[in-house]
């Protein structure tokens, strides 16, 4: 099931967008961390792109939505990210970027650089992380 919020129903407008990334942002906590990322305390955001990008693909509507997932890696940004590191965002048909996480760098994102990655469709409704970071915003 999909939870669609209803700030997003009618005439979208980007301070919106910011709102809602901002509500994300503020129930990440390090229970929602796997693997290497659960013992990164130091950056609140670190290992969070994803499950709080998938997140936000699900709240704005999935794909049904213009909104699409795009990762990069140590492929595509070999600057910053290592061997199989990944950073996840959300781009749009117009080029508009949404990015919860962002902020974990101290770099330029080469967000042209990503490449559209739909793993997010499975399952439908977004994983357990996911639906629990979906839970926390409604709860806020």
């Amino acid at each position: 099931m999909i939870i669609k919020f209803t700030i997003f129903e009618n005439n979208i407008i980007s301070d919106n967008y910011q709102i809602l990334i901002d509500k994300i942002k503020a129930v990440l906590s390090p229970d929602l961390l796997r693997g290497i990322w659960n013992k990164e305390q130091h950056n609140t955001l670190k290992g969070h792109c994803y499950s709080s990008t998938e997140a936000l693909y699900w709240m704005l509507g999935g794909p049904d939505s213009e909104w699409k997932t795009y990762v990069l890696s140590n492929k595509t940004w070999p600057e910053v990210l290592n061997q199989g590191e990944t950073h996840w965002f959300l781009k749009n048909n117009k080029g508009v970027v949404l990015d919860p996480t962002a902020e974990q760098f101290n770099y330029k994102i080469p967000y042209e650089r990503g490449v559209a990655n739909y793993m997010m469709n499975h399952p439908y409704g977004g994983s357990k992380r996911a639906k629990e970071i979906i839970r926390r915003v409604s709860s806020l």
